[in-house]
């Protein structure tokens, strides 16, 4: 589809969306744009019947009395297509264009001749020729003739084209907004056409068939996509159609992607069959990108990398395994390894390297020299060392996939080719500054790489402890850092759009993926990615895509300066105040970690708090002795926990409990992440969506100023934070918690339970989050294997009926909407004294073990009157047949579930389970309504099963106070 900008050389050929209406024909209502407002087009075509109640327009009486029936009863696909495709992408078209007759009477002074600009929609916006001319020819010229038909036994096609769309934006749309007579007048067109977005967008996402076309449908996607930024933009930043215009109400954020790149898309199987791609990658991708026009666009980049080493077949949703490396199988490259080069390394002066770190403040550079006597060949470089004087020395820091060969994990080497490639590298950036500055002379730059200025930790443990200190200062008194990734250098930059080579950096690049990059490129007061031709500066692109003249730029550009500011947004770091610095750090964290990750565990701490200009020698001294990555890794978290509370007393938001899904073991920080990177699941799925801090909630500005710190304590996190306390009962005396296990057939297999809470008098369910998710998302972590012995049967049953449990909750809270609360186990009979010295006032509070995540939601009416019925039933019951229950309780501890006595106990509790809850059907007035409202109809003989399913036993909940205080671990 051409509203889409695309890269230089696709991967594959855009498929062109085909026009299925056919405008010749008079006799199909569905044929042409009826050139009506856009909202109403159900109501003048008698489809309603296809429109979800939420989305009907208007106060007509047929809202309220046609059924929607789309989801049972189909309307023919052929159909369908002529219906959308018409209304979707013809009718936003026109009425964008101001081309609809309007609803309301404020309209422009000149109101246009609708008929003749219904006609050219057709001619600049279908064509039977590709690529497209314009004007195109129309829909009457396109038609072919009986005689021809037969004779090419081949019916013309036609096309839906948006090539013209963007420069009719400015010339065209706008004034169509800005003539209207007043604020008042422009800010109500306004909020129509985001409403019609909003229909589109809601429609396409929920109800519009699955089988639809993909390419009529991602044409449609990416017009009203192109629409919604457009006017985002304008309202936002140019305040185009005056200073008074505000978004509308509905916002104008709509999800156009869709499920684009979701598994089994036709995109997402071309990107991984032809263009090279990662399973890892496109869950990124799916994951960051939100406009369907860089998904678009990136699924067209060809990612080969000639020379990379590994497969992408081991890889799974988060992690790319080809980034990984193994100390055991790890080889240097050479400069050029399709030659056969056979050259020696070189060694640094490890010496000489030491000798800076330990004689001094500052850190070692290398500076190019050419051999020129008998103690090497003519022409050969090598490199010398010296310490950097800052003032008078300047060098050009490397930042580069170890991967890619320019590591090594035994030495400080590197093949001498690599050094002469090093130093070419370095005499390009220098050019490439003296072209942009030409007033000032060529300049003149040393060398930092890590490989060979950071001893190998194995060999020389105390200066690489140093080295790893100072790593902040190299990077930030570089004065350029250079981007190394074979996924670049196998591409020249001279033929690419800026867009291009921005997204194949920021999207295709393993510098993107790897955490250590991350600091690199954040800590970079200049960024250069070195291409096959030339390196280019990371601004000097920035700002050519930043103010482009074709629009369709600018929602690329909306993606894209995210990925950009995820490298620049750290002025959180120098913020004084708390409330400030935490949520500009979070809210950092959850965008600039997602989908990174190191070989090593244990390099995570030291990552994160080099970026935040932590105390590294108290990460390092915190694992001091310990020589597995494991144990290295929890023992640094811990300690970074511990520096995050200090730097900001109170400063870890007491949220945190509620997101974390796979928590360290330590005592005292069993309520924090193992690690904050969503890329640490081993499994096939992704948990980035469950895992560190993808919680909105945690970093919404809306939160800002009611989030509190939690404190740390020996005992765990102190948090002030209501809860539910969560007691058992027997239906009837002399009964256990589940006597009625047994009396279904099948096994219960537990997907919800329910509790009362007495004193608000509301219902509430409760759901595992790992029974409700673990399965799709794939997760492996620690989290779930705690769960071993209770998922396969009653995960929460079984911690409810241990006693002494609690349901935590956030301050947000909407009862009819579902919540992440954590489960906690009381661990003393009352409140404790916190520990002395804790950072921490002398409130006592509660010990509680951090259990499980679980969702919780309230229930209202009908299902209110459901429940209520079900646990009158199962009380009678259990009062009126205690002798059958004792029977069949003794049946089942002996063991003898197949005798006779049992299997009549069983079935006198099932008869009258159903004869009551029969009963209750035909006298309880509305319950039968009810029930068929909930679950659906036609359970009249089924329902009595789930009183023994959810009411073998009753559970009631008492609050705590708002306040109340834990000590969560």
């Amino acid at each position: 589809m051409d509203i889409f900008l695309t890269p230089e050389t696709p991967i594959q050929p855009v498929p062109h969306a085909e026009c299925f209406p056919d405008p010749d024909d008079s006799n199909d209502p569905f044929s042409r744009w009826d050139g009506g407002p856009f909202l109403s087009y159900a109501h003048r075509k008698n489809i309603l019947h296809m429109i979800p109640l939420g989305l009907r327009h208007g106060n007509h009486r047929e809202n309220s009395t046609v059924a929607f029936t789309e989801l049972n009863n189909p309307t023919d696909l052929d159909q369908q297509h002529k219906i959308f495709t018409t209304w979707f992408f013809f009718g936003l078209l026109a009425e964008f264009l101001g081309s609809n007759r309007q609803e309301d009477p404020d309209r422009a002074p000149d109101e246009p001749d609708w008929e003749t600009n219904q006609r050219q929609i057709y001619e600049y916006f279908v064509t039977s020729v590709w690529p497209p001319v314009f004007p195109a020819p129309d829909a009457e010229s396109c038609a072919t003739t009986e005689s021809e038909k037969k004779e090419s036994n081949n019916e013309t096609k036609r096309y839906l084209t948006a090539q013209l769309v963007p420069h009719l934006l400015v010339p065209n749309i706008t004034p169509t907004i800005n003539n209207l007579p007043s604020t008042e007048a422009r800010q109500k067109r306004i909020n129509y056409l985001a409403r019609c977005l909003q229909m589109t967008a809601h429609y396409v996402a929920n109800t519009l068939s699955k089988s639809f076309s993909p390419p009529a449908l991602t044409a449609i996607c990416g017009l009203a996509e192109l629409f919604s930024v457009y006017l985002m933009v304008n309202i936002s930043v140019y305040q185009t159609f005056g200073p008074d215009i505000v978004p509308p109400p509905t916002g104008l954020s709509f999800d156009f992607k869709g499920k684009y790149l979701s598994p089994g898309s036709s995109p997402r199987e071309q990107m991984t069959q032809h263009g090279g791609w990662c399973k890892s990658d496109l869950g990124r991708i799916d994951s960051l990108y939100q406009r369907l026009a860089t998904a678009h666009y990136i699924s067209l980049l060809d990612r080969h990398v000639t020379g990379r080493r590994g497969k992408h077949g081991a890889c799974n949703g988060t992690m790319c395994l080809t980034a990984q490396i193994d100390n055991k199988t790890y080889k240097l490259s050479h400069a050029d390894e399709a030659a056969g080069c056979e050259c020696a390394e070189f060694d640094v002066d490890i010496e000489a390297v030491r000798s800076v770190l330990l004689g001094s403040e500052s850190w070692p550079i290398l500076v190019f020299e050419e051999v020129t006597g008998e103690d090497g060949a003519e022409g050969e470089v090598r490199l010398g060392v010296k310490e950097f004087v800052k003032g008078v020395d300047e060098y050009v820091a490397l930042s580069h996939v170890w991967a890619d060969g320019l590591g090594n994990t035994r030495g400080n080497s590197l093949q001498k080719c690599q050094i002469a490639r090093l130093q070419r590298l370095i005499s390009d950036v220098e050019k490439a500054v003296h072209v942009a500055n030409p007033s000032q002379p060529r300049p003149k730059y040393h060398l930092w790489i890590d490989t060979l200025c950071c001893p190998v930790a194995s060999l020389n443990p105390d200066t690489n402890a140093i080295s790893l200190i100072r790593m902040k200062s190299v990077y930030e008194c570089a004065a350029h850092v250079l981007v190394l990734d074979l996924a670049l250098s196998v591409h020249e930059v001279g033929p690419l759009t800026a867009v291009e080579a921005l997204l194949r950096v920021f999207a295709s690049s393993i510098w993107m993926r790897r955490l250590w990059t991350l600091q690199e490129g954040v800590l970079a007061k200049s960024l250069f990615f070195q291409f096959k031709d030339q390196p280019v500066h990371a601004k000097s692109l920035m700002n050519m895509v930043a103010n482009p003249k074709d629009f369709r730029y600018q929602v690329l550009w909306l993606d894209i300066s995210n990925e950009w500011n995820r490298l620049n947004d750290v002025d959180f770091v120098a913020a004084n105040t708390r409330d400030r610095y935490r949520h500009k750090m979070y809210r950092w964290i959850r965008g600039a970690l997602d989908f990174r990750a190191v070989t090593y565990a244990s390099d995570e701490a030291i990552c994160i708090a080099t970026l935040f200009g932590m105390d590294l020698g108290r990460i390092i001294e915190a694992s001091q002795g310990q020589q597995d990555d494991t144990v290295m890794a929890e023992k640094r978290m811990c300690e970074l926990w511990r520096m995050m509370a200090e730097r900001d007393e109170g400063g870890i938001p007491e949220r945190i409990v509620f997101i974390v899904d796979d928590p360290l073991t330590t005592e005292g920080f069993q309520w924090a992440p193992r690690s904050l990177l969503a890329s640490v699941d081993q499994g096939g799925g992704s948990s980035y969506k469950t895992l560190g801090f993808a919680s909105k909630e945690w970093t919404d500005e809306a939160n800002q100023k009611t989030e509190r710190g939690g404190y740390l304590t020996p005992y765990g996190l102190a948090a002030d934070l209501p809860a539910l306390v969560i007691g058992t009962r027997p239906l009837a005396g002399g009964m256990g918690l589940h006597d009625w296990d047994g009396v279904l057939a099948a096994a219960d297999k537990e997907d919800m339970v329910y509790f009362y809470h007495q004193e608000a008098e509301t219902w509430y369910r409760i759901m595992d989050w790992h029974t409700a998710q673990g399965a799709r998302s794939g997760t492996t972590v620690r989290a779930l294997k705690g769960y071993d012995g209770m998922v396969a049967t009653r995960p929460l049953c079984s911690s409810l009926d241990s006693g002494r449990i609690a349901l935590i909750k956030s301050e947000t809270d909407d009862p009819y909407n579902a919540m992440m609360w954590l489960m906690v186990q009381i661990l003393d009979d009352g409140p404790v004294q916190p520990p002395a010295g804790s950072c921490v006032s002398d409130k006592p509070g509660w010990r509680a073990r951090w259990l499980r995540r679980v969702i919780v939601a309230q229930v209202h009416q009908p299902e209110v009157m459901v429940l209520e019925t079900m646990r009158k039933v199962s009380r009678e019951v259990a009062e009126n047949e205690q002798e059958n229950v004792r029977e069949f309780i003794q049946a089942k501890e002996l063991g003898t579930t197949e005798n006779e006595v049992y299997q009549a106990a069983r079935e006198g509790l099932r008869q009258k389970l159903k004869d009551t809850m029969a009963r209750a059907w035909r006298e309880e007035p509305g319950f039968a309504e009810a029930v068929e409202t909930t679950y659906g109809q036609g359970l009249e003989e089924y329902i009595w099963a789930s009183a023994p399913k959810f009411f073998s036993h009753e559970r009631v909940a008492k609050a705590t106070a708002v306040n109340h205080r834990w000590f969560i671990d």
